[in-house]
């Protein structure tokens, strides 16, 4: 099985668009129910997608360069839940 670590970007690679974005979706998302890291290690792309605010080809892009952290298994992209909340602001 293929294993590839995309590692998450410094915020100096986000426009300040792309931040004020991130983090009116994490503001939002504190209305929808976020996993909890203990019992949902991993979520998919198009879980992860509505906490970001962004479309899904965005999201996908987002993940490849880099700047949502992410784990490629196989041919599917996860997300560690504790590190996108971490990302969005949800924990410290």
């Amino acid at each position: 099985m293929d294993t590839e670590l995309a590692q998450p970007t410094t915020t100096e690679a986000l426009d300040d668009h792309q931040e004020d974005t991130i983090r009116a979706a994490a503001d939002a998302a504190v209305d929808v129910k976020f996993p909890d890291p203990e019992t949902r290690p991993t979520m998919s792309v198009d879980e992860a997608r509505p906490f970001y605010g962004l479309s899904r080809s965005s999201m996908f892009n987002a993940v490849r360069n880099g700047e949502v952290p992410a784990i490629r298994v196989g041919g599917r992209w996860l997300l560690p839940t504790a590190a996108v909340r971490r990302q969005l602001g949800l924990d410290p």
